[in-house]
C-alpha cells in the first residue's frame, strides 16, 4: 500500500516544559469548564497538556504541521554529533492515543490496538477528538489482548477491506462479532489469524513475531474461553517491541530478544492500576532490562472515566512526565519520545 511520507519539520532538542505543579491550577480550571460541555462533545480548544521532561532526553519539535487537527513531528534533523553525522533507525512512530499506534518501517504500515471512538462504556476520551481517518490505514493490524479498550470490533471496521489482522488465539469463540469482520465470512472483510506466544508472521517486508505479556488476556472476567495476552516484535529495518498491556516479569528481556525501540505502557484509565500493568515506575524497570535505543510511552493520559478527571486531574496526566524522570535514572543510555496524541517520530534519528 503506497503510503505518503511523513514531513521533517526542524527538531529542537531538549525542549523543557513546566511542571506539573506550576501548572496545576489552570489544568484544573480548565477541568471545571470542561466539566459544562455536553457529554461526548469534543471542542477545537481540546489540546494535550504541556510535558515536562528531564533536559535532553526527549526531542521535540519546535514546529508542527498538522493532518486533521494532530501534529506530525518527525525530528530528523538537530545539533547531531561532530562533523553532522545522523543516523535514523528507519522507523517512524506515530501514538494516536492509549495503546493505538503505527510502526512505519520498511514501506509498510502496521497498526496497533486501534480504539477510535470518543465514548468505550464508562470512560471518555479526555484529550482532542478521535484520530482521523488517515489512522486507519494500515498493511496490518495487531491486537494485543481481547480487553475492549484493545479490542475493539467497531473501530476494526473502520480498516479498509482485505486489511490483515492479527489476534491473539481464540479471539474468535471470545468475541463472536469478529466473525462479521471476517473475510472469509464477509467479503468486505478483514483477513484474519490468529497466533500464539512464538508465532511469526511476515506482513511484506516486516517479519512480526508474538511474545508473551503478563497480563490477563480474556474478554471477561468470567466464562469458559480463554485467549492469551501477547506483545509483538516487528522487525524491518529496526526492531520495534510494542508491548500491548503487560506487568513487569522476570524473563521480559529474554523472551523479547534485542530491540531498538520499546512502546511501552506507562499508565491506564484509571487512577489505580492493578496487577499485571505497568506504572511508570515499572515500565522504566523493564526499559532497563530491555535496554533499546529508544522508547516511547503510551496507554495514558487517554481515556478516563467520566467525571474522575475532574477531581484527581494529576492522575490522569503524570505517568508520562513521571515515566521521562525515571526512565533518566535507571536507564540513562535510552532515548525517550514523549508524544502528544497524533505525533510522529523518528527514533534515534539523532546519534
Amino acid at each position: 500500500m503506497a503510503v505518503p511520507p511523513l514531513p521533517r519539520p526542524r527538531t529542537a532538542p531538549g525542549l523543557v516544559r513546566r511542571p506539573y505543579s506550576a501548572r496545576a491550577p489552570e489544568r484544573q480550571a480548565r477541568t471545571r469548564r470542561a466539566a459544562g460541555r455536553e457529554r461526548g462533545a469534543s471542542s477545537p480548544r481540546d489540546k494535550p497538556p504541556p510535558y515536562a521532561g528531564e533536559p535532553g532526553t526527549v526531542r521535540r519539535t519546535s514546529r508542527h504541521r498538522t493532518l486533521a487537527g494532530y501534529a506530525q513531528t518527525v525530528p530528523g534533523t538537530g545539533s547531531g554529533t561532530e562533523g553532522g553525522a545522523e543516523v535514523g533507525l528507519g522507523t517512524v512512530i506515530t501514538w494516536w492515543g492509549h495503546a493505538t499506534c503505527t510502526v512505519e518501517d520498511s514501506g509498510v504500515r502496521v497498526l496497533t490496538d486501534p480504539v477510535f471512538v470518543r465514548r468505550l462504556a464508562h470512560l471518555r476520551r479526555r484529550l482532542g477528538p478521535v484520530p482521523p481517518p488517515e489512522a486507519t490505514v494500515a498493511d496490518a493490524v495487531l491486537v494485543s489482548h481481547l480487553h475492549s479498550d484493545h479490542l475493539h470490533p467497531r473501530s476494526l471496521a473502520r480498516l479498509a477491506p482485505g486489511t490483515r489482522l492479527i489476534l491473539p488465539r481464540g479471539a474468535d469463540r471470545s468475541v463472536p462479532s469478529l466473525r462479521r469482520l471476517d473475510a472469509r465470512r464477509n467479503p468486505a472483510g478483514l483477513r484474519i489469524a490468529e497466533v500464539d506466544a512464538g508465532d511469526e508472521v511476515e506482513i511484506g517486508a516486516l517479519r512480526v513475531r508474538a511474545v508473551p505479556a503478563d497480563h490477563d488476556g480474556r474478554r471477561l472476567p468470567v466464562g469458559p474461553h480463554r485467549s492469551p495476552a501477547l506483545g509483538y516484535v516487528i522487525s524491518g529495518e529496526s526492531r520495534t517491541y510494542f508491548a500491548g498491556d503487560t506487568g513487569l516479569f522476570d524473563t521480559m528481556a529474554d523472551v523479547v530478544g534485542p530491540v531498538d525501540v520499546a512502546l511501552l505502557p506507562v499508565g491506564g484509565w484509571g487512577p489505580h492500576l492493578g496487577p499485571h500493568h505497568l506504572d511508570a515506575g515499572r515500565a522504566a524497570q523493564a526499559l532497563a532490562q530491555l535496554a533499546p535505543r529508544a522508547a516511547v510511552p503510551v496507554h495514558f493520559g487517554t481515556y478516563w472515566p467520566i467525571g474522575l478527571d475532574g477531581v484527581r486531574p494529576h492522575e490522569f496526566y503524570a505517568p508520562g512526565d513521571e515515566f521521562v524522570r525515571k526512565a533518566a535514572t535507571l536507564a540513562p543510555e535510552v532515548t525517550v519520545h514523549l508524544l502528544r496524541h497524533g505525533e510522529s517520530v523518528r527514533p534515534g534519528a539523532v546519534l
